[in-house]
């Protein structure tokens, strides 16, 4: 089974389980309306990748240092460019330390550290995925890195709102005339709709671990947007 009607069959099963534990918000026999709440939940992929390489060199001769650690910020932007990512999408920074200069120097390890990063900007989600498997390469010419890591985001919440939005409503409105039919009574006009908060999401995440855990809510390209309306409706 894919992924889009997995969505679509655990959109349906959550949003009637969740509608029938907390979708009948008010009945309110003396206004005659009934209040009630619609969820919608959609897949979606990421469109923007934001990656972190860090790297670090250390000794005891800063012109030494220096040296390894240039090679080092060279090598690293030669691997990004080399595996299709341009200037515009990427960009660096870099700290040189010196430990005896500090109040807390212990005289421990090495005296200057010079530490930096690459960090790759792209909506070239797949293809950081991809590229982020081949980072031993730089391991095997010496270069000391500290860390790689990968954050995806979705940035086109606007365009999918209206129809989510559609979709809860008209979820509402099935719990309301499932709802009203046990109280015999008839569902009329909508009088009013409160659009709750949008939340972007691990796949994994439900309506308690909102996020899945710590940090999948970026690390996953894929997202579970979420959003959860209040409707009112006349009854009679």
């Amino acid at each position: 089974m894919n992924v889009k009607n997995l969505s679509l069959i655990c959109t349906t099963l959550l949003g009637f389980g969740f509608l029938m534990m907390l979708g009948l918000k008010d009945f309110n026999r003396t206004e005659r309306k009934i209040s009630v709440r619609g969820l919608a939940e959609k897949v979606v992929d990421s469109d923007v990748a934001v990656w972190r390489i860090s790297y670090t060199a250390s000794g005891e001769r800063m012109e030494a240092i220096q040296t390894s650690f240039l090679n080092a910020q060279r090598e690293v932007e030669d691997f990004l460019k080399e595996n299709g990512f341009s200037d515009d999408e990427i960009s660096k920074t870099s700290n040189l330390q010196d430990r005896m200069t500090e109040s807390y120097a212990t005289g421990k390890g090495a005296r200057f550290v010079a530490s930096g990063y690459h960090i790759v900007t792209t909506g070239k989600v797949t293809q950081v995925e991809k590229i982020e498997q081949k980072v031993d390469r730089l391991l095997k010419k010496g270069i000391v890195l500290t860390g790689s890591q990968k954050n995806y985001y979705f940035t086109q919440l606007n365009k999918i709102k209206p129809q989510m939005l559609d979709e809860a409503t008209q979820n509402a409105s099935e719990a309301a005339h499932g709802f009203a039919k046990s109280m015999n009574v008839k569902v009329g006009a909508l009088k009013s709709a409160t659009q709750g908060v949008f939340t972007i999401e691990s796949p994994m995440a439900d309506g308690e671990n909102r996020y899945g855990g710590y940090g999948e809510r970026n690390n996953t390209i894929k997202k579970k947007v979420r959003v959860v309306t209040q409707v009112d409706f006349d009854v009679s």
